[in-house]
């Protein structure tokens, strides 16, 4: 299929006190309808900061953040103060975006480094 979004993912866990939970390795693919994409890579501060233009971006899709750093985690929020979302060091989210979506992220104890990536819907 030509225009398309694809995303794979998978999820287990083990620990002794737990049953193991494991969902199987699935791909998923979306119509991508139009052309566009909006990059950046941003050291986030731990004042709040938001992100809340997308270039030229006409409806916003997929968003993937991920947390560049080695020591120090970020949160990401959608609403000033509100963060609903920690990424520890290394890890990456994506998400779809609600079109007009204002990010908000800050980060603890010191600046981390996000590489964030949103597609055209």
């Amino acid at each position: 299929m030509a225009d398309e979004i694809t995303v794979t993912f998978m999820l287990k866990s083990v620990h002794a006190d737990e049953a193991p939970i494991k969902i199987e390795p699935g791909i998923r693919k979306y119509t991508k309808a139009a052309v566009g994409r909006f990059a950046t890579t941003n050291s986030i501060a731990i004042t709040e900061e938001s992100i809340a233009a997308f270039g030229d971006l006409t409806t916003e899709g997929w968003c993937v953040i991920e947390n560049l750093d080695t020591t120090y985690n970020v949160d990401i929020g959608f609403s000033t103060g509100v963060y609903g979302i920690t990424l520890k060091p290394g890890e990456v989210n994506f998400f779809r975006m609600k079109a007009g979506l204002t990010l908000y992220l800050i980060a603890y104890t010191a600046p981390c480094v996000v590489d964030i990536q949103v597609l055209e819907n």
